[in-house]
């Protein structure tokens, strides 16, 4: 074997050791970074406050978030600064808590109410120009029903209502499969079954 070609196969396997070197050399980089960027997981961090307010880009404030009474209370507020929705949570002396949602303007709302403890169950109001039409379990959760009424005060109840006899005072409940109409007095004007 002459120096020339002694010389090619050691310069071939200086260049394979110099490959592998390199391989190896990357490898350990990208461990070392990755234990790196492990060990920087940001901590813990708490912020506490009263209030919470947002502002659009010209200062105007357009949500809240804040206590009020005993639950916290999220408002979206309309470039005027009126209140369009809220979020808030009710607790009660009971202990019983219970979750709102309502999404309104002059003119109409709609309220979604979360149920109360275990004898009030959850409720959908629609307000339009003082009509209202009311979807609840508000007796107790075996007692749901459908309830419309207009702006004079007339209504109607597709399901369970509460009846008062006039004459003798005495309280009965209609079954799910009733349909009442009362006066703005609240007196059956129209009953089936």
């Amino acid at each position: 074997m002459s120096t020339e070609e002694s010389i090619i196969q050691r310069l071939e396997s200086l260049e394979k050791q110099n490959r592998q070197l390199k391989r190896i050399g990357a490898v350990l980089i990208l461990i070392t970074a990755a234990l790196f960027l492990m060990g920087q997981t940001a901590g813990k961090r708490s912020v506490e406050a009263n209030e919470f307010v947002l502002r659009d880009g010209k200062g105007t404030v357009r949500s809240k978030w804040f206590m009020e009474g005993n639950g916290p209370r999220l408002s979206f507020l309309n470039p005027e600064g009126q209140e369009t929705v809220f979020i808030k949570v009710l607790d009660y002396a009971d202990g019983n808590s219970s979750g709102t949602m309502e999404f309104y303007n002059p003119d109409a709302s709609l309220t979604l109410h979360g149920p109360i403890g275990k004898t009030i169950g959850p409720l959908i109001g629609l307000v339009h120009g003082g009509s209202v039409i009311r979807i609840s379990e508000a007796l107790s959760y075996q007692n749901p029903m459908i309830q419309v009424e207009d702006k004079d005060g007339y209504s109607a109840t597709l399901g369970h209502a509460e009846l008062i006899s006039p004459k003798t005072g005495e309280t009965r409940k209609t079954s799910a499969a009733s349909l009442t109409f009362f006066d703005k007095e609240q007196h059956v004007i129209w009953q089936a079954p």
